[in-house]
């Protein structure tokens, strides 16, 4: 990813950066191959249905189930929100905070771990609080610790810690 390829690429000039990238590009590539259990023949369709048609069907069955609209419109806004938050991200941290391409990159990377350590204590927050709450209080949670982003100043450690938090 861009995290660990901006570190490899302090440490070891530009080309380490991508050859990283490379490696695990082939490594994936060479998992997939030794799959050994062949896909399964796609079923036939009985007619062709219009991409259109489905597009529409689709909107439709969203647009009358509460819960799936509000997760849709939700989902729509925080995508949009999210691509300009994810160009303008790198821009600050670089340019207004001074952030190093190694230190950029483990802030990235601090991303992905989180995630990757949130994956385990889902289900148990889910099934403590349900599915609902749960979804709110994460989303409004992500929402509170990413006002830390726009307020880091000061040492570059500390201005650091703040946009590692979140």
């Amino acid at each position: 990813g861009s995290g660990p390829a901006g570190a490899r690429a302090r440490v070891g000039g530009a080309p380490s950066g991508g050859v990283g990238d490379a490696v695990a590009l082939a490594v994936a590539g060479i998992t997939l191959g030794l799959i050994g259990a062949p896909e399964p023949a796609r079923p036939r369709g009985t007619t062709a249905t219009p991409i259109g048609h489905e597009i529409l069907e689709g909107l439709r069955l969203v647009s009358r189930h509460r819960v799936l609209l509000a997760l849709t419109l939700r989902s729509i806004v925080a995508h949009v929100a999210g691509s300009f938050y994810g160009v303008l991200y790198t821009i600050y941290l670089v340019r207004e905070l001074h952030l190093s391409p190694f230190l950029l990159g483990v802030v990235i990377s601090a991303g992905g771990v989180g995630s990757l350590v949130g994956s385990f204590f889902a289900a148990r927050v889910i099934n403590r609080f349900g599915l609902g709450p749960s979804m709110i209080w994460m989303a409004t949670g992500a929402s509170v610790l990413g006002v830390l982003t726009p307020l880091a100043q000061g040492p570059l450690v500390i201005a650091t810690l703040m946009v590692f938090v979140p």
